[in-house]
């Protein structure tokens, strides 16, 4: 029902910024567009489990992890108060299925300025519009699976071969993933090393569009899920 029970904190009276040492912080190194929401996003992999990459470009994840992503909305009154804590998504495998993944939404409270784990509560079934006096809407539940569908041989996005090719300090990368044994196939399909990365072709222009393409276009229209042949 609340936040404090979805594995980010050690205890429920956690603050926002006190997120358990097993939730590593990572980020994508092409984001999703979110109408310049301020996101953080954690990831835990059990003990001794190492994500599938037999294929690079889908990843498969084993039973037990868990993501999470916090959504912050920049104050646009030109106040100078800090940004709006609006929600925070979970996704967590529980079984071995492809369907087996728990989606959920929870709200962190308004005109709170020391909230804590359990004051961020379970989202309603039907989303929230404007959530926290901002213009963003927490999803409805039945929403999740419009990004994190069923045509996907597993759910979760932007923690995976391409986004995680960076060496950005304080985020998870292929690098350590590769380093620590992680990954069931260390090489790549040509033969190099995971951990030296994937990049799009092209110039850093090009790089950065086709990186953008990947994220806000790529996981749904793509050969093998029902929208893969229609670009519009």
């Amino acid at each position: 029902a609340t936040l404090a029970a979805a594995g980010l904190y050690e205890t429920p009276t956690a603050g926002p910024n006190e997120t358990a040492p097993y939730a590593r912080p990572f980020h994508p190194e092409y984001e999703l567009w979110s109408d310049g929401a301020i996101k953080r996003r954690w990831a835990y992999i059990p003990p001794c489990e190492r994500i599938g990459t037999g294929g690079m470009n889908r990843w498969i994840f084993p039973v037990g992890t868990r993501f999470w992503k916090e959504f912050s909305i920049p104050n646009g009154m030109g106040t100078g108060t800090a940004p709006v804590r609006v929600e925070t998504r979970f996704l967590h495998r529980f079984g071995p299925g492809e369907m087996d993944w728990i989606m959920a939404a929870y709200q962190w409270p308004m005109n709170n300025a020391a909230p804590t784990a359990a004051d961020a509560t379970l989202a309603p079934d039907a989303g929230v519009m404007n959530a926290n006096g901002t213009m963003h809407d927490i999803p409805a539940r039945a929403q999740c699976v419009m990004c994190h569908h069923q045509t996907l041989p597993d759910k979760p996005l932007g923690f995976s071969a391409i986004q995680l090719s960076h060496t950005d300090a304080g985020s998870v990368t292929i690098q350590e993933l590769a380093d620590n044994g992680w990954l069931t196939n260390p090489a790549a399909a040509d033969g190099d090393l995971a951990r030296n990365g994937f990049d799009p072709p092209g110039n850093a222009v090009t790089q950065g569009a086709l990186g953008y393409l990947h994220a806000n276009c790529g996981n749904c229209h793509n050969i093998g899920t029902t929208n893969g042949e229609n670009p519009m």
